[in-house]
């Protein structure tokens, strides 16, 4: 979060105050999801540690390739409530939509997710 604010700061100033929360929350996700690209790029040495987590690897990236499949507004309400577990309403206002649409993109992006790692 501080690394969030301290780039986000030059621009606080221009921001609606109700609006600073989300600019902070959403500046911190993209400095996350800068580390994990830049971290998916690394390969695990092959050694015995490694082989023993092959099979939850093989399972992570499954999933993640199931995730990535989904329409945007689901795969963005399962990763901001069940990957980042923000609340529904702080999803509503990251989205700019109300919570019952949150509701409703989460249960039917779940219910997609199933079928789509049960293939």
């Amino acid at each position: 979060m501080q690394e969030a604010y301290v780039r986000a700061a030059p621009s606080l100033e221009q921001l609606q105050p109700g609006v600073v929360r989300a600019y902070l929350r959403r500046t911190a996700l993209n400095i996350r999801h800068d580390r994990r690209r830049r971290v998916a790029g690394i390969r695990l040495p092959l050694g015995r540690d490694a082989a023993d987590h092959t099979g939850i690897i093989e399972q992570r990236d499954h999933l993640w390739e199931a995730l990535s499949r989904l329409p945007e507004r689901q795969r963005a309400c399962l990763v901001l409530r069940y990957y980042e577990d923000l609340p529904e309403r702080e999803i509503a206002d990251l989205l700019g939509c109300s919570v019952g649409t949150v509701k409703s993109h989460t249960h039917r992006g779940l219910a997609r997710l199933r079928q789509e790692v049960e293939r």
